[in-house]
């Protein structure tokens, strides 16, 4: 999935700050494993109830870094880093409630909404370095800045396809977007609605 944080401002935050962020940050890669169970009450409709693990977040720009060298105290390593990043993590238990409705034979709709319970949240610092292509330097660190929501709720639908079906099982592709109810943070002036579309893969027996 593709996810990023949609900027809040209750008000109390100038707006040159929330400009700011909203035009340094952006979307990055995560995903999602989930288990579930369906019971077939129509044989069109299905309800569901699963737990999955969820990953979300975002991350900023890259940033260009200056060095100054010193004659009077060389560092003696010739390599510097030329630009940095952050990559912020929200790791996420996830209790889908869902229905799903087959509309055409093999086309079927889905949607629901999911309590998330926050189990942790990180932040790692992305060195990208002049020598060597692609070189990088990763530190991670558990993120303390801010209070972070413990219990949130996420909207998610979706549409989807069986790909290849046999009397046991079926195998289907999803493509999937889900949207937070509340910010990340509990008390946050400037907040992150956690929003995320991607494409799920799974088998069903």
């Amino acid at each position: 999935m593709y996810s990023w944080g949609l900027i809040t401002n209750d008000g109390n935050s100038p707006q040159w700050l929330e400009d700011q962020y909203k035009e340094s940050e952006i979307g990055k890669i995560s995903w999602s494993s989930s288990f579930v169970v369906e019971y077939a009450i129509h044989s069109k409709i299905h309800l569901g109830i699963g737990i999955a693990y969820q990953n979300n977040g975002q991350r900023t720009e890259k940033m260009a870094l200056f060095f100054f060298d010193d004659p009077t105290n060389p560092s003696g390593n010739p390599n510097f880093p030329v630009e940095s990043r952050f990559v912020y993590n929200h790791h996420n238990v996830e209790i889908p409630f869902f229905i799903r409705y087959s509309f055409l034979p093999k086309f079927y709709l889905s949607a629901g909404l999911s309590p998330t319970i926050n189990i942790l949240n990180t932040s790692t610092s992305v060195l990208y370095y002049r020598e060597g292509e692609g070189e990088t330097e990763r530190n991670t660190n558990e993120d303390s800045s801010t209070d972070f929501r413990r219990l949130n709720l996420c909207a998610n639908f979706g549409i989807g396809v069986i790909v290849y079906k046999t009397e046991k099982m079926e195998a289907f592709a999803q493509a999937q977007g889900y949207y937070g109810v509340f910010g990340v943070s509990s008390n946050a002036s400037l907040n992150r609605t956690p929003v995320a579309a991607g494409l799920t893969f799974g088998v069903r027996f």
